[in-house]
C-alpha cells in the first residue's frame, strides 16, 4: 500500500516537473547537465589587461538563486551566472550538486570585484566574502586567473535583448 501511494505521489511530481519544463519553467535537472535557462545579460569586466565579455544568466528569484549552476557539467569560458543581491549583503554559497569548479567574484556596491573565491565541486564548504556584495558572479573555475581578472576590476552588465 505504501509503495502504491508513494508511486502515485512520485508520478504526480514528475508530471508537474515535465509540464513546468514544457511550459518554459527552464529549471535544470540532474539529467540535463546544462545551466537552467534564466534571463540572460551581457556582462563586461574591465581589467588592467583589457575587457572581458561574458554571456551570463541572471539568477533573480530565490528559487533561481538556490538552483544556480547545480547539475551543470560544462560551462564555457565566456559564460557564467550572476546573482544580484538587493540590498547588498554578505553572501554565502556552497557547491552541493555543483559538478564543476567555479570562481566566485563578489561585487561591491560600486560594481567592483571585492573578493575572488574558488568553489570546489560537490562540497558543503562555505564560500563567502566579508564585504557586502551587490552581486556575485560565477564563472568557470580558473578563469579569473587565466583571464587576468583581479580584485578591484569593474563589472557591468545589461539585460540581453
Amino acid at each position: 500500500m505504501q509503495n502504491i501511494t508513494g508511486a502515485r505521489a512520485l508520478t504526480r511530481v514528475l508530471a508537474f516537473l515535465v509540464l513546468a519544463t514544457a511550459a518554459g519553467g527552464g529549471f535544470a535537472s540532474p539529467a540535463d547537465g546544462v545551466p537552467a535557462q534564466f534571463a540572460h545579460a551581457a556582462l563586461r569586466i574591465e581589467t588592467t589587461h583589457g575587457r572581458r565579455d561574458f554571456d551570463v544568466q541572471v539568477a533573480q528569484s530565490d528559487a533561481e538563486q538556490e538552483l544556480g549552476l547545480m547539475w551543470v557539467r560544462i560551462l564555457p569560458v565566456d559564460q557564467g551566472m550572476i546573482f544580484p543581491m538587493n540590498p547588498p549583503r554578505v553572501a554565502s554559497f556552497w557547491m552541493k550538486n555543483t559538478y564543476i569548479p567555479l570562481d566566485l567574484l563578489f561585487l561591491d556596491r560600486h560594481g567592483r570585484i571585492a573578493c575572488i573565491q574558488a568553489g570546489k565541486p560537490l562540497t558543503l564548504d562555505i564560500v563567502t566574502c566579508a564585504e557586502p556584495a551587490s552581486a556575485v558572479l560565477e564563472i568557470a573555475g580558473g578563469q579569473s586567473s587565466a583571464q587576468r581578472i583581479r580584485v578591484g576590476d569593474k563589472v557591468s552588465w545589461r539585460a540581453a535583448h
